[in-house]
């Protein structure tokens, strides 16, 4: 499986911007400790999962306290990941063997936002994924597309998870852009940590922006467009948007995302920015959180 720097990753999100939502203004982040510090501020909490709740299969510092102390006192909690391979009902599952305490109604997955589409529009569809026939109702008839298999047919391609995928791949797609009318891709992540690994490897965003540099179309589901934020919050009705947090470990997903849709947003440094000069990336993209904390 491919591997990818921290420096790789960050310029492809940088390069990615063209196709991000526009950056909200600038704000002065408020240090705290932890989430408990705000809590009195929201109502709402919309919370990430790889890098804020877990790292790989290990919990982050103090976020089981956290998370399970804010359902304890009543507040309204609901994670919103952009994994393309679980449900929510899966995510749920994983969580409480760690000793999270959610239900599969308060997660959100972006194969759960794949999986409300009755149909895919147009025709002559094919899926990249790790998994056989992800979504059943939607992909038990389409072909699995690898380098081995990619039928001349093929005009439209659902991209769900590239674990599987490579550059010869990538090349190949590159070839047929011209034949390709629409790419759905459902994680604009462009890194996330390998399985049972510290090292990051590229995600289906990643290479769902560079085809779009090639001209192809490609509409992104998940943080940081504001789809998955309707999604989620149609379940939260009355809820004023001051009143709703964001927290996650990502200024180009987690911050951007919900600060472009108006919603108040906290960076942890229990994720993949734990140990940079969050300031400077912060300065050097122009995508500031409310608030950056130590954890959960």
């Amino acid at each position: 499986m491919k591997q990818i720097t921290f420096e790789e990753a960050w310029q492809a999100c940088k390069e990615a911007e063209v196709r991000l939502p526009e950056k909200p203004p600038v704000v002065e982040p408020q240090a705290c400790d932890e989430l408990l510090d705000v809590l009195k501020n929201y109502d709402l909490f919309l919370v990430g999962a790889e890098g804020v709740l877990h790292k790989g299969k290990e919990p982050c510092e103090n976020a089981i306290t956290a998370a399970n102390s804010l359902l304890l006192l009543g507040k309204k909690v609901h994670v919103i990941t952009n994994d393309a391979h679980n449900t929510g009902a899966h995510v749920a599952h994983n969580l409480f063997q760690m000793g999270y305490r959610f239900t599969k109604e308060q997660i959100t997955t972006s194969l759960d936002e794949i999986s409300a589409f009755t149909h895919l529009p147009g025709q002559n569809w094919g899926y990249i994924s790790t998994r056989v026939n992800p979504i059943p109702h939607l992909t038990q008839n389409l072909p699995s597309i690898t380098v081995d298999n990619f039928p001349d047919s093929v005009e439209n391609i659902l991209i769900l998870g590239t674990g599987n995928w490579n550059e010869e791949g990538q090349n190949l797609l590159i070839d047929r852009s011209r034949q390709i009318k629409e790419i759905i891709v459902a994680n604009p992540d462009v890194a996330e940590y390998g399985v049972d690994t510290k090292e990051l490897v590229p995600t289906a965003g990643y290479y769902g922006h560079h085809l779009a540099d090639f001209g192809v179309n490609v509409r992104f589901m998940g943080k940081p467009y504001r789809n998955i934020f309707e999604y989620v919050l149609r379940k939260y009705p009355g809820i004023p948007k001051e009143r709703i947090l964001v927290i996650g470990d990502s200024l180009h997903t987690d911050v951007l995302g919900a600060r472009a849709y108006g919603l108040d947003a906290m960076l942890v440094k229990t994720g993949v920015l734990g140990d940079k000069d969050i300031n400077a990336l912060c300065e050097e993209s122009g995508i500031w959180p409310n608030y950056i904390a130590d954890k959960m």
